[in-house]
Protein backbone atom coordinates (compact mmCIF):
# COMPACT_ATOMS: atom_id res chain seq x y z
CA UNK A 1 0.00 0.00 0.00
CA UNK A 2 1.36 3.48 -1.14
CA UNK A 3 1.76 5.94 1.53
CA UNK A 4 -1.05 8.63 1.31
CA UNK A 5 2.39 11.55 1.44
CA UNK A 6 4.12 9.79 -1.74
CA UNK A 7 0.99 10.22 -3.43
CA UNK A 8 1.23 13.95 -4.85
CA UNK A 9 -2.49 13.47 -6.28
CA UNK A 10 -3.79 13.05 -2.50
CA UNK A 11 -2.53 16.40 -1.39
CA UNK A 12 -4.79 19.03 -1.84
CA UNK A 13 -4.63 21.87 -3.84
CA UNK A 14 -3.43 24.80 -2.29
CA UNK A 15 -2.27 23.03 1.32
CA UNK A 16 0.84 24.31 3.04
CA UNK A 17 1.33 21.11 5.35
CA UNK A 18 -0.33 18.17 7.89
CA UNK A 19 -0.92 18.68 11.33
CA UNK A 20 -2.34 16.22 13.62
CA UNK A 21 -3.81 14.36 10.34
CA UNK A 22 -5.34 17.18 8.28
CA UNK A 23 -3.94 19.06 5.59
CA UNK A 24 -3.85 22.94 5.83
CA UNK A 25 -3.84 26.15 4.10
CA UNK A 26 -4.12 29.86 4.46
CA UNK A 27 -6.67 31.26 2.66
CA UNK A 28 -8.61 34.86 2.44
CA UNK A 29 -7.37 37.64 4.76
CA UNK A 30 -5.11 35.29 6.63
CA UNK A 31 -7.49 32.83 7.62
CA UNK A 32 -6.42 29.26 8.23
CA UNK A 33 -8.67 26.60 6.95
CA UNK A 34 -8.67 22.70 6.80
CA UNK A 35 -9.00 19.60 3.95
CA UNK A 36 -11.70 17.69 5.42
CA UNK A 37 -11.66 15.06 2.36
CA UNK A 38 -14.08 17.28 -0.17
CA UNK A 39 -13.56 20.80 0.53
CA UNK A 40 -11.69 23.88 2.88
CA UNK A 41 -13.18 24.35 6.02
CA UNK A 42 -12.71 27.71 8.49
CA UNK A 43 -10.87 26.78 11.40
CA UNK A 44 -10.88 27.64 14.26
CA UNK A 45 -6.96 27.49 15.10
CA UNK A 46 -5.32 31.12 13.80
CA UNK A 47 -3.22 30.99 10.97
CA UNK A 48 0.11 32.45 12.92
CA UNK A 49 -0.42 29.15 15.20
CA UNK A 50 -0.66 27.07 12.16
CA UNK A 51 2.74 28.51 10.36
CA UNK A 52 4.35 28.37 13.79
CA UNK A 53 4.15 24.53 14.32
CA UNK A 54 4.31 23.72 10.67
CA UNK A 55 8.21 25.58 10.93
CA UNK A 56 9.13 23.55 13.16
CA UNK A 57 8.09 20.04 10.99
CA UNK A 58 11.03 19.21 9.60
CA UNK A 59 8.34 17.34 6.51
CA UNK A 60 5.27 19.59 6.07
CA UNK A 61 3.62 16.76 4.80
CA UNK A 62 4.08 13.85 7.18
CA UNK A 63 0.92 12.58 8.48
CA UNK A 64 3.01 12.55 11.56
CA UNK A 65 3.48 16.04 12.49
CA UNK A 66 1.87 16.96 15.57
CA UNK A 67 0.86 20.29 17.51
Amino acid sequence: MEKLTNNVQAIPKNAIGSLNGLYYKIGLHGFSYYWDGDSWLKSETPAVLIEAALEKCRHKFSLNNEV
